[in-house]
């Protein structure tokens, strides 16, 4: 999905075929003026990197220490500091986009050794199949686009339905042939992305 994101932003928008190994523009305002978006897919893909070189020794006291600083200074600037161009598709705003990738990635492996260490297994039952419907309810209709909605997004909607992905399981006779679904999110932010790639156009 990420490959057919990057192609199909140099095919509609005449964006550099470097974008296809998640390359950002330096001579660009955006970092990725083809498929804005991408900043985010950079960002996961760097904290990935940083993860699995040294932050998994750290503990799960440490990571919820850094998830409280990121939380406080991505809460910190959008608050008392002005709203921008969004959390990261701009090399002025990559900072904003920084702290959010770390905070969101710290509470997801916080939220995991959290129910690792309560050692309850996974509840089995149909209704899981809504999480990822969730989601996609969320990125199509934006309930929550302005600051403080996204801000809440980032610290309570978005860890809640990671906690209950971690807690539930689906039936297979349910999941297999809706397995689908979970590919629609990553079509979802390639259609999001042409639609804020036309807007930042339009802003110049």
């Amino acid at each position: 999905m990420i490959f057919v994101g990057a192609l199909l932003g140099i095919l509609l928008h005449g964006g550099r075929p470097p974008i296809l190994f998640l390359m950002p523009d330096p001579t660009s305002v955006v970092m990725f003026p083809s498929n804005p978006l991408f900043w985010s897919l950079l960002n996961e893909l760097l904290i990935n990197i940083a993860f699995a070189v040294a932050v998994f020794r750290a503990s799960t006291k440490a990571l919820g220490l850094l998830l409280m600083a990121s939380a406080i200074c991505l809460g910190s600037i959008l608050f008392f500091s002005s709203w921008g161009d969004g959390f990261g598709p701009k090399w002025s705003n990559i900072h904003i986009g920084a702290l959010r990738t770390v905070c969101s990635f710290s509470a997801g492996i916080v939220l995991f050794h959290l129910w690792a260490h309560m050692g309850k297994p996974r509840r089995m039952t149909s209704w899981a199949i809504a999480i990822p419907m969730l989601l996609v309810a969320l990125m199509l209709f934006d309930p929550l686009d302005n600051p403080v909605g996204k801000l809440v997004a980032i610290l309570f909607v978005i860890p809640a339905l990671v906690w209950l992905g971690i807690s539930l399981k689906c039936h297979v006779n349910v999941c297999h042939p809706t397995s689908a679904i979970y590919h629609i999110p990553c079509t979802v932010s390639t259609c999001r992305s042409y639609t804020l790639s036309q807007r930042i156009r339009q802003l110049g």
